[in-house]
């Protein structure tokens, strides 16, 4: 009984440590897609229109 108790706590920690790890990798991957730079781009897209 008790290494079926440590063996689903196992796989509990495992599961949350997973889903730590992706949100890491989803918020690196947000903030590399709000950069500054892209957000630069965005502002002065209509400033390129306004010269022409």
């Amino acid at each position: 009984m008790l290494a079926v108790v440590k063996l689903f706590m196992g796989v509990i920690l495992l599961a949350l440590a997973i889903v730590v790890i992706f949100m890491g990798l989803g918020a690196s991957y947000i903030s590399s897609l709000e950069d500054d730079d892209y957000v630069d781009e965005e502002v002065d897209f209509p400033k390129v229109f306004e010269q022409e």
